[in-house]
């Protein structure tokens, strides 16, 4: 590993490959915006997208420059100032941090994508190597760079549960990223994605298990972010159903059968007027009851109840002064 890192060299090749990750991010996070009617807007976007991708270009340019001043260490220079670091020596932690400030940026390139800026995976896995150094230890014979990919590996992975609106457990997200390793593997021997049957076989888990791992593994997103054209945008909220609040018209047309049964129930006698309220949940409970509940509440056989029932029902459907020969059966059965 450490040969492949010594020979990296970042040139104006590597900044180019270094926007590519960003571009790549972010395209595959972003919701596409609906195509303009409009030249001049889609002209404005161009410019936009070409002025932004500059200043990344520069910034990008200039954080390679400033790494590039600072020399890979040999083996002998890195025991020297591995020994310097355990000693407190400031100045040899710096220089130590800094000349390995380019296995950072080697190991943030696998985690581009996943819905974290490029640049905030260098400054997390910088976290990362700090830790390492503070931990290296010259005297158990490996070379640090062996020994910092674990420490930089670990700041990055911990941090992308933290990205969610709910955050996951760490045992949680370990079991996550061996799902998306099985899931990729199976693709790639088989040329299809697998079935959770499938990933139950691969990892020896239970399905169960593979499917509570598959639904964490959905993206979470706000449903106040907001999507569309310039000028037009909407909340991703707004293209949901509400089933729990009745829209205006549902709400219109609930209020107007409520008025109508009301008074049709008006124009029976007490003894009808009984039943079908207590039938059909008109009273203060609220619930619906059998014949034989009402009947006994009114006295009277649970047969009677159902003729009485019956008979109100077929003169509400038919005759005009009730009012309610244009609503259907399920809409006049509460």
């Amino acid at each position: 590993m450490m040969n492949e890192f010594e020979t990296e060299y970042f040139d104006e090749r590597s900044c180019e490959e270094f926007i590519e990750y960003k571009q790549e991010a972010r395209q595959y996070y972003d919701v596409p915006e609906s195509r303009m009617t409009v030249r001049k807007r889609e002209k404005a976007a161009e410019s936009d997208e070409q002025e932004s991708n500059k200043r990344y270009i520069e910034s990008a340019k200039i954080y390679l420059k400033d790494i590039n001043k600072y020399e890979l260490l040999t083996p002998e220079q890195e025991i020297e100032l591995a020994k310097a670091c355990r000693a407190g020596d400031k100045e040899a932690i710096n220089k130590f941090i800094c000349s390995n400030l380019r296995l950072v940026i080697s190991v943030a390139k696998k985690y581009t994508g996943r819905g974290t800026a490029f640049e905030d995976l260098i400054q997390i896995g910088n976290l990362g190597l700090i830790k390492a150094v503070e931990k290296f230890d010259p005297d158990r014979g490996c070379r640090f760079s062996t020994f910092a990919v674990h420490y930089i590996d670990g700041a990055i992975l911990d941090t992308f549960p933290n990205d969610k609106t709910i955050c996951i457990s760490k045992s949680r997200n370990e079991d996550l990223r061996e799902f998306n390793r099985a899931k990729d593997d199976y693709q790639k021997e088989n040329g299809h994605l697998p079935t959770n049957s499938d990933l139950a076989s691969k990892l020896r888990w239970a399905e169960k298990k593979v499917n509570r791992i598959a639904n964490t593994s959905r993206v979470i997103d706000s449903l106040n972010r907001r999507v569309g054209e310039t000028g037009k945008e909407r909340e991703i909220g707004c293209f949901f159903r509400d089933d729990v609040t009745h829209s205006p018209e549902e709400a219109y047309g609930k209020k107007e059968v409520k008025v109508r049964v009301g008074y049709a129930l008006s124009l029976l006698s007490d003894r009808d007027r009984g039943v079908i309220k207590l039938r059909y949940g008109f009273d203060d409970l609220g619930r619906n009851r059998s014949a034989e509940e009402v009947g006994r509440i009114l006295g009277i056989s649970g047969e009677r109840v159902r003729q009485i029932d019956k008979n109100v029902l077929y003169r509400f459907r038919t005759k005009a002064r009730y009012g309610l020969k244009s609503f259907g059966p399920e809409q006049l059965s509460r």
